[in-house]
């Protein structure tokens, strides 16, 4: 198996491509971990952290899940950018897809977590 040639602008838009699908993939699963049980007429997302499922790790998976949205889509944006305009760069429009899909990957997970932060309501028993 070939070593992996990060000098190489095809190397660097192909795996700007993969992480920003992965990179997209986080988001929709931050934005499924923020709004889950949101409640239209009082406009909260009510969450117990007292209880024994998984309701009391909620805050921190959506605090790790976005920390990790963001890196990815940093990640991804860099690398599409860093390839992009290079003249042996057979794979011009993923880099520009993987540095324009990690800017709007990145600015989703920071408007989820402003979200989650804004309308978070712990529910008391």
């Amino acid at each position: 198996m070939a070593k992996l040639n990060f000098r190489l602008p095809e190397t660097q838009a192909r795996w700007g491509l993969w992480t920003s699908v992965l990179a997209g993939l986080t988001v929709v699963a931050l934005t499924y971990f923020v709004f889950k049980g949101f409640n239209v007429q009082t406009m909260h997302i009510p969450f117990d952290s007292t209880s024994k499922g998984l309701g009391r790790f909620r805050p921190a998976l959506v605090n790790v899940t976005a920390a990790v949205a963001v890196l990815l889509s940093l990640v991804a944006g860099g690398l599409g950018y860093n390839s992009l305009g290079e003249k042996r760069n057979s794979k011009q429009s993923w880099s520009w897809i993987s540095m324009l899909a990690g800017a709007l990957f990145a600015a989703a997970a920071v408007i989820n977590l402003v979200a989650w932060s804004q309308l978070k309501l712990q529910v008391i028993k």
